[in-house]
């Protein structure tokens, strides 16, 4: 089992990597809990985290507006100055369905930064983050911004990474961004898991054990070209989500 100096020192490491590529701007609005309606005023705030090089050094940004994680919905607001910090919004009622998986992105010319996912309402729209037969995916450069599009091979199946982290009285598996992969035809056993009570009475707390599917086919890697993870929002979450659930529980222990 993980002893507290371990924990300790794997939580040191973890933060120098994640902080090492978190961005000088943090978004304070919309947060998890936040709430936009359809046909109403919403405002998007920021602040400055302190920190080299400043948001003032960071040049123009564009703001856009995000489903499902890929998907784009419509570009709020372009050659913004980051330090005015706030920026309105008129939410079209037109731009999707109802959802709580929006989120906002501030795009840099060398760096895209996430809000958290919130939930719009009211909305009437259609749906179109529900169709997985393409992304939208924002490519940004210094000059020009360009949009592209990346076809969902036929027969694809969602795939979402997890991370498990083991503890003397807790199991915790954060997951990632879904992927998409296609299955070999042969037919696979699920995997089965199961836990324990330690020796000794204590109680084993399982958070989330997903088992997943364990043989993928050789033709995967050529429909994934061109694909890759969300590397900027997973560090957005560890900083953000899973590194104070890792103080939490260490200062717990």
């Amino acid at each position: 089992m993980f002893n507290l100096p371990t924990i300790t020192l794997g939580l040191t490491c973890l933060a120098f990597w994640a902080t090492s590529a978190c961005a000088r701007l943090y978004g304070t609005s919309p947060v998890a809990s936040t709430i936009w309606n359809g046909g109403q005023t919403e405002h998007i705030t920021w602040l400055d985290d302190q920190r080299e090089p400043r948001i003032s050094k960071m040049g123009k940004m564009d703001i856009e507006l995000y489903s499902s994680q890929h998907t784009h919905v419509t570009t709020l607001a372009k050659g913004i100055n980051p330090e005015d910090k706030s920026y309105k919004v008129e939410v079209d009622p037109n731009w999707g369905s109802d959802g709580s998986d929006y989120h906002i992105r501030f795009v840099f010319s060398s760096e895209t930064i996430y809000t958290a996912d919130f939930t719009m309402a009211n909305m009437q729209g259609t749906s179109t983050h529900k169709n997985n037969s393409k992304f939208l995916t924002r490519t940004s450069s210094n000059t020009e911004t360009s949009t592209s599009i990346l076809s969902i091979p036929s027969g694809a199946v969602p795939y979402t990474p997890a991370v498990t982290f083991v503890l003397p009285d807790t199991i915790m598996t954060s997951h990632l961004a879904p992927t998409y992969m296609t299955p070999q035809p042969t037919a696979t056993n699920r995997p089965s898991t199961s836990f324990s009570p330690y020796a000794g009475g204590s109680q084993t707390t399982v958070i989330e054990v997903e088992a997943k599917p364990t043989r993928l086919a050789n033709s995967a890697a050529a429909a994934w070209t061109g694909t890759r993870l969300d590397w900027e929002k997973m560090k957005f979450r560890v900083v953000f989500i899973l590194w104070p659930a890792m103080i939490g529980l260490t200062m717990a222990l």
